[in-house]
């Protein structure tokens, strides 16, 4: 076995030199056959525009709900005017085009070792 410098290390059969330590390793646990990706490319386009759905609707969230609860707390005259809408609609139409922007360059560019 080498280390990363080329140099052998003496005795050292089976294992790998990470860092600071060392780790052994086994034939039994390295499975070769198991392709990188199994899933098909639309599912996984799919998977992937769902997941930046599910990280920016927190956001949107808090652009619906925030306003409401700051002025809730500071005065009594709210109006669902222009004013709050404008940003409730930019933000939910940010995550929308995200999600469509995610599935669609995953459908362009796969994963390496994806299925069609």
């Amino acid at each position: 076995m080498t280390d990363p410098t080329g140099a052998t290390l003496p005795g050292v059969e089976g294992t790998v030199v990470r860092g600071d330590y060392v780790v052994s390793v086994d034939s039994s646990m390295v499975d070769e056959t198991i392709p990188a990706n199994t899933v098909p490319t639309k599912i996984d386009a799919q998977n992937r525009a769902w997941r930046t759905f599910a990280q920016n609707w927190p956001l949107d969230l808090l652009v619906i709900i925030g306003p409401l609860l700051v002025d809730a707390l500071t005065s009594a005259d709210f109006a669902f005017t222009w004013a709050y809408w404008v940003p409730v609609m930019v933000s939910v139409a940010k995550t929308g085009l995200l999600s469509f922007i995610a599935y669609w360059m995953r459908l362009k560019k796969p994963p390496v070792g994806a299925t069609q």
